[in-house]
């Protein structure tokens, strides 16, 4: 399992949970987010990390991290042509 190290654990299990819209499950000193089959396991920093997600429902996932107060990116590749 690989771990994303992260500077401020708690701002960012605040926003796996209200923004992305995750289960966060406490650990001592990390955290693990959940959703579905996606299990991201975050602890202290040591080196940076890319987390990607992948959807067939790109608009609704748009919609859901927007109305939590996310500010997803938006393009036409991405969202579809608007």
């Amino acid at each position: 399992m690989r771990v994303i190290g992260v500077a401020d654990l708690a701002r960012s299990a605040a926003f796996y949970r209200n923004v992305l819209g995750f289960e966060i499950r406490e650990d001592g000193s990390a955290f693990e987010a959940v959703s579905g089959p996606a299990r991201l396991h975050f602890g202290e920093p040591s080196r940076s990390s890319s987390v990607f997600f992948e959807t067939d429902k790109i608009e609704d996932m748009h919609a859901a991290i927007s109305a939590r107060g996310g500010f997803p990116s938006r393009s036409k590749k991405s969202i579809g042509s608007r």
